[in-house]
């Protein structure tokens, strides 16, 4: 009695370890459609620095949810830079580069991170530096 009481247990502990290995385990796309993004930093190198602080109250706001598919909405939130900006503007989206790239706007950015919690991209364009930070 005692073997198939220790099998059973076994065989639970598997089950649970295995359930919870394929939940830690998203594709990049599942962790960037998962919800909206939100501007935390923005780190213009080498001069610039600007934390989250300094960011303009009508970015602060702003969400960017990628869609899957590559479809994605950028909302600009309860305060717009310019009111008459739209509310809302579609934009296309793509990995590249076996994932480690992603095209947005038109740009090409490196992904440094992109986990559950954080989106961390960077462009260089003519020898400046680009690092954007965003946070759901």
């Amino acid at each position: 009695m005692k073997q198939i009481t220790l099998i059973i247990a076994a065989l639970a502990f598997l089950t649970i370890s295995s359930c919870k290995k394929e939940e830690e385990k998203k594709s990049k796309t599942d962790l960037l459609t998962a919800s909206a993004w939100k501007p935390k930093s923005m780190i213009y190198d080498p001069i610039d620095d600007v934390p989250a602080d300094e960011i303009e109250d009508c970015d602060k706001d702003d969400a960017v949810k990628f869609n899957t598919g590559g479809a994605g909405t950028l909302n600009a939130g309860t305060i717009k830079c310019d009111p008459s900006d739209p509310q809302t503007e579609p934009f296309t989206w793509a990995f590249a580069a076996s994932e480690t790239q992603l095209i947005l706007f038109g740009e090409t950015y490196s992904i440094v991170t992109l986990d559950a919690n954080s989106l961390v991209l960077r462009m260089s364009d003519a020898g400046d530096t680009y690092t954007i930070t965003m946070t759901h």
